[in-house]
């Protein structure tokens, strides 16, 4: 599955099906783990941060992909907090310590409670409320990093 998942992230084309604009949904990646804009957000301005080798919980991290999760995470809540978002609630879906599945991958998804969004709504109970395309999206997150470099 996540090998298929990272393909289809880094082969996107656009949702609304132009060939014009920018159609990655990668905000930043090295050699061990992506940050990127799903295609399915759970929420408006939702990143993930997953690992590009298996590494199912932070146990099984090594240095180098701790410092890569650490580099990412603190990107991620940058990017969010730069573009407007307040109180960015992080999950962490991890396989179990005693698992033996090599394949699950350890993946963190940041939802941001946006200015405009009702105080009475969690952007983690599943809203499915997204204002623009998760490229386009992805473009103005990456144009974030570029000014905070």
């Amino acid at each position: 599955f996540f090998e298929t998942y990272l393909s289809a992230i880094k082969n996107n084309t656009r949702t609304d099906g132009k060939a014009m604009g920018e159609s990655s949904l990668i905000l930043m990646e090295d050699d061990h783990t992506i940050l990127f804009v799903p295609k399915a957000q759970v929420c408006e301005w939702e990143l993930q941060l997953m690992p590009k080798t298996t590494c199912g919980n932070i146990l099984e991290a090594n240095t180098q992909m701790r410092r890569s999760l650490d580099k990412a995470i603190l990107t991620a809540v940058k990017v969010l907090e730069s573009l407007g978002g307040h109180m960015v609630t992080t999950i962490e879906f991890s396989k179990r310590f005693d698992s033996k599945n090599s394949d699950q991958r350890l993946l963190y998804s940041f939802l941001p409670k946006l200015p405009h969004a009702p105080d009475t709504f969690s952007e983690a109970q599943l809203r499915w409320i997204s204002g623009c395309y998760p490229e386009d999206f992805a473009h103005a997150c990456r144009m974030a990093i570029n000014n905070f470099k």
